[in-house]
């Protein structure tokens, strides 16, 4: 039998592209829904567009926060200093910066299908916008640079697409991924807690694998291994950019030795950059470093996109 038209009263699947708006610093701005999932909060997405004419190759920011915490307009003074954005524009490339599901909410590989919905999105809308779906890059902080490295990884792996927000069939492509300082491989990272502690509270008890894979599968070496990039390293890998702090006491600096040795392996194409004495999302660094950073990072991105 042919299949039914939907009812009516279904709700849509993801939000149309809004009216812009005009930051306090005079840049547009769009505010999406990118994907509309029942029983959750809708997935929104901050969209800047450089004040030049497109189309644009788009950067995608996915912000940390230990799976935990964070949001797509959450970045710490020194980022919000070194101008992340503003910098990205100025390259004339377009920036956007992603909210996903966190651990609470649902769990791996929820946030992945999160951000190739935001993905399918912008390629659904990158006509009207100006924006070049076959330019992407992603570029992720700590738990979204975890996120944004599997999520570039594995493009076009099912159990990874998911299903929300835009349906498959958009034509897009990751050219770049830049991942400052994600775990790689979660069989063998080393974190500063591990759920012992009964007097701290539970935010901060546990490491972000257990917000992340779940309550119940968290220690399983088998998911483990699936939730880690490393392990999806290939020589058609998109281009990629790895900056980490060597005193990172919350993802060690060797979790970024372990990727880059991988993917030269597999024949991929990957950059490590070390920042001698540098702690996790750059807490302490010296403002000059953090500007050199993010210079770099954008650099990268400008050059392969």
């Amino acid at each position: 039998m042919p299949s039914q038209p939907a009812p009516a009263w279904l709700p849509p699947t993801f939000g149309g592209v809004p009216k812009p708006e005009q930051t306090a610093d005079g840049v547009t701005r769009y505010n999406v829904r990118y994907a509309i999932i029942g029983g959750f909060r809708p997935l929104e997405l901050d969209l800047y567009l450089p004040k030049v004419d497109g189309p644009f190759p788009v950067v995608v920011w996915v912000h940390g926060g230990g799976y935990a915490g964070g949001s797509r307009r959450d970045f710490t003074p020194w980022l919000e200093k070194a101008g992340l954005i503003d910098q990205v524009l100025a390259a004339g490339m377009a920036f956007v910066s992603v909210d996903y599901r966190l651990g609470f909410e649902s769990i791996f590989p929820a946030a992945v299908h999160d951000l190739n919905s935001a993905l399918r999105w912008l390629a659904r809308h990158s006509g009207l916008l100006k924006l070049d779906a076959s330019r992407i890059g992603l570029f992720g902080e700590s738990a979204g640079g975890h996120l944004a490295s599997l999520t570039a990884l594995t493009q076009g792996n099912p159990f990874f697409d998911g299903n929300n927000g835009v349906p498959a069939g958009e034509q897009l492509t990751v050219k770049a991924l830049v991942d400052w300082y994600g775990a790689s491989d979660l069989n063998t990272i080393v974190r500063p807690m591990d759920g012992t502690d009964a007097s701290l509270p539970e935010l901060f008890r546990y490491p972000p694998e257990y917000f992340n894979l779940g309550s119940e599968r968290w220690q399983e070496a088998e998911l483990r291994a699936v939730a880690s990039p490393v392990n999806y390293v290939s020589a058609g890998m998109p281009p990629t950019l790895r900056v980490h702090g060597t005193a990172d006491g919350m993802v060690p600096f060797s979790q970024s030795v372990e990727f880059h040795d991988a993917a030269l392996l597999a024949g991929g194409h990957c950059e490590l950059v070390s920042v001698d004495g540098g702690d996790h999302a750059w807490f302490g660094l010296e403002q000059e470093r953090v500007n050199q950073v993010v210079k770099a990072s954008v650099a990268f991105l400008a050059t392969h996109l």
